[in-house]
């Protein structure tokens, strides 16, 4: 049980639809990596061959993991530059293997490449001259104590020097130098990069990009209920052209956000719709 819970914590963080989950992406890993080396070398021959084999399975998916992971967790400013080194050396020693595809001085240089990109399109003429204070939000993760060593060792790094373009100066600051357990568990992303977007114009637009993509290609619980997955396709929606399901997922989407309850499940949307005049 103990092993398996992080697995079910995981999931359950990794099944958000309306908040980004690429940013932890990373963290959630070094999570789940950190579980694997607690419980490695267990006496207990049935646990040690079901251990061997997820681990082996992990590890497979470390080895082929898209830089994405890397590009929207430096987008965090939470990690940026160097918590993400700090993020990579944990996963590969608790993992005791090299991830060849998430070197950090690799991964900065895709950042500096991609923000060329958006800097030619979106550079204005006029600078920034504001900065404002972010919001927060809850950040889903139950390994507090793997928070508060990643706070402690940011503390300790210093401010690099700035260079001439917005990736350097948002690269060079620490900006968790003073925030708290709570603070960091409470960070809202979006907001952050919402109410700095003036600091940041064009990095701020690269950020948003690359906080869209998900950890997850489906919601877990479509995966393991078969309630809210038969409502979504069942075999009466089974010979629907792809239009109309994309028209039926948008349909729930701008419901939810009109009438701010993006918390609904599918058994209160049917009942919303079963009323004529709500149609």
């Amino acid at each position: 049980m103990n092993f398996l819970k992080v697995f079910r914590s995981v999931a359950l963080s990794n099944s958000k639809v309306y908040l980004p989950t690429s940013s932890g992406g990373l963290f959630i890993l070094r999570y789940i990596s950190k579980c694997f080396d607690k419980h490695r070398g267990h006496s207990i021959p049935e646990f040690t061959a079901v251990y061997e084999i997820m681990e082996s399975k992990f590890k497979s998916y470390c080895e082929s993991m898209l830089p994405s992971y890397c590009l929207a967790a430096a987008m965090d400013p939470r990690f940026n530059g160097q918590g993400l080194d700090f993020l990579v050396k944990d996963i590969s020693e608790y993992l005791s293997m090299l991830l060849l595809n998430m070197d950090t001085k690799a991964i900065e240089a895709r950042l500096h490449d991609l923000y060329k990109g958006y800097e030619s399109k979106f550079a204005e003429k006029e600078k920034p001259t504001s900065d404002r204070i972010p919001k927060r939000k809850r950040f889903d993760d139950s390994d507090e104590s793997a928070v508060e060593k990643f706070l402690e060792w940011r503390r300790q790094k210093e401010i690099k020097t700035y260079g001439p373009t917005e990736l350097h100066k948002y690269l060079g600051v620490n900006h968790t130098a003073y925030m708290t357990n709570e603070e960091f568990q409470n960070f809202d992303v979006l907001a952050w990069w919402k109410d700095n977007a003036l600091s940041f114009p064009v990095l701020s637009k690269m950020a948003c990009d690359l906080l869209t993509v998900a950890v997850s290609a489906i919601a877990p619980e479509f995966v393991f209920s078969s309630t809210s997955g038969n409502q979504v396709l069942d075999y009466k929606r089974s010979m629907e052209p792809s239009e109309m399901l994309d028209c039926l997922f948008c349909m729930k989407d701008w419901e939810d956000a009109r009438l701010r309850a993006q918390n609904w499940t599918d058994d209160d949307m049917v009942k919303y719709y079963a009323d004529s005049e709500q149609c």
